[in-house]
C-alpha cells in the first residue's frame, strides 16, 4: 500500500508501552500528530501484553479517564498478548540486567515483561516508548526517536528492538558468573 508520500508502507509491529499509552489520553493531540506519523511510514500493528493492559487500565483515576483509555486501544485496534507465553525468559533477562548494573529501581516487572515478547519475536516486533531509560543498551538497540511537542515541553519515543546478540552475550556472562560462584 502505498503511503501519501507516494512510497509502499512496511508493516511493522509496535509493542506499546504503558507509558505511551497513558500520554495518547493526557493528551491526544500530540499522540495522534506522532501516530500519524508512523502511518505515513509503516502500516502499523500495535502490540500490547496483559500486564500493560492492566496497567494502563487500572492507573486510570476516574470512570471518565477508564472510557478514554478503552477508546484509545479500540482506536488503536491493539492485540493483546497473553504475557505468560514468556515466562521462560523473564528471569534471564532480569539477571541480564542485574549483571550488567542496571539500577532495580530503573527496571519495572512490566519491562522484563516486554524485553521478553521482544526477545521472542526479535526483529519483528519494536518497542515504543517514552521510558527511554528502561530500555538499556545491554540488551536493547534503537532504531529511532520521535519528538512530541507541545508548549515547549518535549516527549522522546525512542523505538527499540531486541538485540538477540546482546541477550546471547549476556547469557555467556551470566553462566560464567555462575560458573566462578560455584568454584
Amino acid at each position: 500500500m502505498a503511503g501519501k508520500t507516494g512510497y509502499t508502507r512496511v508493516l511493522r509491529y509496535f509493542l506499546i508501552d504503558t507509558c505511551l499509552l497513558i500520554k495518547g489520553t493526557e493528551d491526544s493531540n500530540i499522540f495522534f500528530n506522532f501516530y500519524n506519523e508512523l502511518n505515513i511510514k509503516y502500516q502499523p500493528v500495535f502490540l500490547i501484553h496483559e500486564g500493560i493492559k492492566f496497567e494502563f487500565l487500572r492507573s486510570a483515576v476516574s470512570a471518565d479517564v477508564k472510557q478514554k483509555r478503552e477508546e484509545l486501544l479500540n482506536i488503536l485496534d491493539v492485540t493483546v498478548l497473553p504475557q505468560n507465553k514468556f515466562d521462560d525468559d523473564i528471569l534471564q533477562i532480569a539477571q541480564i540486567y542485574h549483571a550488567n548494573k542496571v539500577q532495580p529501581n530503573q527496571i519495572h516487572y512490566i519491562d522484563v515483561i516486554n524485553a521478553a515478547i521482544l526477545n521472542q519475536f526479535a526483529g519483528r516486533v519494536h518497542l515504543l516508548t517514552i521510558d527511554n531509560n528502561d530500555y538499556p543498551p545491554c540488551l536493547f538497540n534503537y532504531e529511532e526517536f520521535f519528538s512530541m511537542e507541545k508548549n515547549n515541553q518535549r516527549s522522546i519515543v525512542g523505538e527499540y528492538i531486541f538485540s538477540k546478540e546482546k541477550y546471547h552475550e549476556g547469557l555467556v556472562k551470566l553462566a560464567a558468573a555462575t560458573k566462578e560462584i560455584k568454584k
